[in-house]
């Protein structure tokens, strides 16, 4: 049985309400996974600002220190610069920190982790 053939048979039987409880996770880490996900999802958000910055710094020959942006109060002097595709880089890491970080703390401090 195929991947998808598989989950399409265990979506249904759950429709159905035919699953067996084994397979059916509680409803704390149902949360948990959702917020696992979640974060996955926001540090790929992260990377994937950060090496366009970089790519972006190297691209007009500005120098910087490798790792400068992954701390706030680190790439806070690029703002010096006054490059707006950098400056919204900033931005939308500053938007992202917050969000990862509680995602963070939620699973790190979920039962059983």
């Amino acid at each position: 049985m195929s991947d998808q053939v598989g989950s399409e048979a265990l979506a249904a039987m759950l429709h159905l309400c035919t699953l067996p409880s084994s397979f059916v996770p509680d409803a704390a880490s149902l949360v948990l996974r959702r917020v696992a996900r979640d974060r996955v999802s926001f540090r790929e958000q992260q990377e994937a600002v950060v090496n366009l910055t970089y790519a972006l710094l190297l691209a007009r020959g500005s120098p910087y220190e490798e790792g400068l942006l992954g701390l706030q109060r680190r790439r806070e002097g690029l703002r010096a610069l006054h490059l707006p595709d950098v400056e919204r880089g900033q931005g939308r890491l500053d938007d992202l920190d917050p969000a990862t970080r509680h995602e963070s703390d939620s699973i790190f401090s979920a039962p059983g982790t």
